[in-house]
């Protein structure tokens, strides 16, 4: 395995997906950040961090607590990882580890942006009615 060379201060805002190029993951086997999950949009159990699917038994649940957690330390040594996060979260990425989150993490993550944006325009509605 060879190291992901060093992220530059600022990445090359004319290459959107430059940071790629810089990633922990680059050159991995892409198996490892795809842990047998199902979609953010599938149903869950209520237990366990990565949620697996309904029916999984407790050695089931077990390895996929693993292998999330091993592409999650990989995410957590990359100097790209935030560039990652925000590039899942824009395509709406469903399946595997993105930028240290599971699918499931991003759609909290989602969700939460959307809350926010709407208390931010109801408070603008509010302080233009207002007069402010």
């Amino acid at each position: 395995m060879t190291a992901a060379p060093a992220a530059p201060a600022a990445l090359d805002e004319d290459d959107p997906l430059g940071w790629q190029h810089y990633a922990a993951c680059r050159g991995l086997d892409s198996t490892t950040f795809y842990p047998d999950e199902p979609a953010a949009d599938e149903s869950r159990t209520a237990a366990g961090s990565a949620g697996a699917g309904l029916g999984a038994t407790d050695a089931e649940q077990v390895e996929l607590d693993r292998s999330v957690a091993v592409a999650k330390a990989i995410c957590a040594s990359c100097t790209v990882s935030e560039e990652c996060l925000e590039y899942a979260l824009l395509v709406r990425e469903k399946d595997g580890v993105w930028g240290g989150t599971t699918a499931r993490e991003r759609l909290r993550i989602l969700r939460a942006r959307l809350r926010a944006r709407a208390r931010a325009r109801a408070a603008a509605a509010a302080a233009a009615q207002a007069g402010l």
